[in-house]
């Protein structure tokens, strides 16, 4: 990865974002940096400060520190990146149903699981997930960043994974294998 060494990938909620954080950091061999403005993990105030040489950050297009707004906070961290990844997935129902599940369950987020047949999606998720989506698009708007879709990393067909992945620096056929679609959460 030739003069890559900090990553950003912002993300909607459901789409894969943790395991394209761990799988840049064990190929780039580097910080690895989950979530930072999660409040319900980390309830100090985290600075957006990035001092890491090498590091891989993945933030959920609606964290943010606290008294800052979106869109301006973005637009400071974004300089700070060689490689902006915005995830997110052509398909909201899925995503709905998912982080519905878990919100039920109380589960881990991180663990395979099965459709319900009649889930009932919450207005309180439909309203997270729709904001993640709203914002995901306003930066690529404001940056020109292409979206990174869940469905074509996880397609399982490499010419898709390799068109996908092209301008990311690293080696397909070895990041290939950190996705194989086996692997989903929802089986």
């Amino acid at each position: 990865m030739d003069g890559i060494n900090r990553v950003l990938i912002i993300a909607n909620s459901r789409s894969g974002s943790r395991n394209l954080l761990h799988s840049f950091c064990r190929y780039m061999d580097c910080v690895c940096s989950g979530e930072r403005w999660n409040y319900s993990f980390h309830k100090e105030n985290r600075s957006y400060d990035i001092t890491e040489e090498r590091l891989v950050l993945k933030t959920l297009a609606d964290q943010r520190p606290e008294g800052m707004e979106i869109i301006p906070f973005y637009n400071e961290l974004i300089p700070k990146f060689d490689l902006i990844i915005l995830l997110s997935r052509k398909n909201k129902q899925e995503v709905y149903e998912s982080f519905q599940h878990f919100v039920n369950t109380k589960e881990n987020w991180h663990t395979e699981w099965n459709k319900e047949d009649d889930l009932e999606i919450s207005e309180g998720v439909k309203n997270v997930v729709d904001g993640q989506y709203h914002n995901i698009n306003l930066i690529r708007d404001q940056h020109n960043i292409p979206i990174t879709w869940y469905e074509d990393l996880y397609s399982g067909n490499y010419e898709v994974f390799k068109e996908t992945t092209k301008d990311w620096g690293v080696d397909t056929e070895e990041f290939f294998t950190y996705f194989n679609p086996k692997n989903r959460l929802r089986q």
